[in-house]
């Protein structure tokens, strides 16, 4: 059956089934509110974007109903950044609240969180990553442009990770002949940035 388009109460849905009793009764369960009122409902699989409160996004992504169910969490807290979680049950907003950023965005996939921070952009598998990076961020972007420092990893040494990323050098084995004396970043003997750390 080709796709069509159906308007059902505050919904606009893309399906390629007559029933749709199963969505609807799952959309009005959960009071799902659809991002931009569109639901898609094809091959048994459900995609919506349910805002869930201030800020935050649950996307669901080609799950069934069932599938999908196990991830709406009973109520969730508005968050002071964009986060959107794909296929991910939304939780821990406290802990994205409690980061530093002026401006942040947030993407939440099962094995990883995509960061939009001002202009820049980074992947991390760890929250506590994402709490040394908002500890430290003034100082990097007081050295730096914004860039794509793709995956951060080096809790220990996120500075020197990421002033040697910026400065081309992407090798995780160089951070080891990369260190901190005083407000200098020293890589190989050689002073690649001058910081003034926060106290």
């Amino acid at each position: 059956m080709k796709d069509k388009k159906v308007i059902i109460s505050h919904y606009v849905i893309t399906t390629d089934v007559n029933d749709l009793s199963p969505l609807i009764n799952f959309l009005e369960k959960y009071k799902i509110r659809a991002y931009n009122y569109k639901v898609k409902y094809v091959n048994g699989k459900v995609f919506v974007r349910a805002i869930l409160s201030d800020n935050v996004i649950l996307s669901i992504e080609n799950l069934t109903l069932d599938e999908a169910e196990k991830l709406i969490p009973p109520e969730i807290q508005p968050s002071k950044y964009y986060i959107e979680f794909h296929n991910v049950r939304p939780e821990n907003i406290s802990f994205f609240n409690s980061l530093s950023f002026y401006s942040a965005e947030f993407h939440v996939f099962p094995s990883y969180i995509f960061c939009k921070i001002d202009e820049y952009r980074c992947k991390v598998k760890e929250e506590e990553i994402l709490t040394k990076l908002s500890e430290i961020f003034s100082t990097i972007k007081n050295i730096t442009k914004p860039f794509n420092m793709n995956f951060l990893n080096n809790k220990e040494k996120l500075i020197c990770e990421i002033i040697l990323k910026y400065n081309g050098i992407r090798n995780p084995e160089e951070i080891e002949n990369c260190e901190i004396i005083d407000d200098k970043v020293i890589y190989k003997g050689n002073i690649i940035a001058q910081i003034n750390l926060p106290p």
